[in-house]
């Protein structure tokens, strides 16, 4: 028999995993089977490289302010 504290976590378990299932179809979070960016791994081998290497930072933000622009030239906003 499973007892009360057992069978409330187990409850517990599953609206968690509902809620975070129901965010990542929403597109707030990036949870189980939703896609990642592309190259997101890579991004953050570089910002890691950044912090142990500091000559290496300007490569990163390179990175980050070419991505800005490409996102703001699909969505049509220019600033």
């Amino acid at each position: 028999m499973i007892g009360l504290p057992t069978a409330g976590a187990i409850v517990l378990a599953y609206l968690i995993r509902r809620a975070l299932l129901w965010m990542a179809g929403r597109g707030w979070i990036f949870y189980g089977d939703s896609p990642r960016p592309r190259g997101s791994g890579a991004v953050a081998a570089m910002e890691i490289a950044a912090m142990l290497e500091p000559e290496v930072r300007h490569v990163v933000e390179e990175i980050r302010s070419e991505r800005i622009r490409s996102d703001q030239a699909e969505s049509g906003d220019d600033f």
